[in-house]
């Protein structure tokens, strides 16, 4: 088995209702959240070999969630599009973020407030390309998840050292 197995999904395949159909904003990413948690619990149960009604989420003290009476470390994101699970037997802690490449962001303010002076510096070299401004981004955040602090740093503070041109 590989150490992580990851699985990246249409959140327009998970959700087969519209905003239109809800009331409000809130109903509607309740059930957004729903069907979320829907398909990873599908994914992480068939993994498991169990029952969905087996699984016993907790959460730490920093509100990771994670499966008690299992040693399976998992982790989620989700965009404005995509759905994103990460899963693994063997790494004990583990992070994933996905971001929609056409997201509305104001780049250089956060950049400048979120990324390492040398992040910054490549980002302003290479153009202000939004690829690498969104693998620095990505990357920062799923390092965060993995260790399950959330972003509770200064994020200037941890350089990636993202490649400006490879992977």
């Amino acid at each position: 088995m590989k150490s992580i197995q990851v699985y990246v999904r249409s959140l327009a395949q998970l959700v087969d209702m519209t905003i239109q159909d809800f009331s409000s904003r809130r109903d509607y990413n309740h059930y957004q959240k729903q069907k979320i948690h829907q398909y990873r619990d599908e994914l992480i149960a068939r993994h498991l070999h169990t029952s969905i009604d087996a699984l016993d989420y907790a959460v730490t003290a920093h509100g990771k969630p994670y499966l008690r009476h299992s040693t399976l470390a998992f982790n989620h994101s989700h965009s404005q599009d995509d759905y994103a699970l990460a899963i693994s037997d063997r790494v004990v802690d583990i992070g994933v973020d996905i971001e929609s490449l056409n997201r509305k962001i104001r780049f250089d303010a956060l950049a400048q407030h979120a990324f390492h002076p040398d992040e910054y510096a490549c980002w302003k070299a290479l153009d202000e390309d939004v690829r690498y401004w969104f693998k620095v981004w990505t990357t920062k955040e799923a390092i965060l998840k993995a260790h399950g602090m959330g972003i509770r740093l200064d994020l200037n503070t941890l350089n990636t050292h993202m490649h400006p041109t490879s992977d």
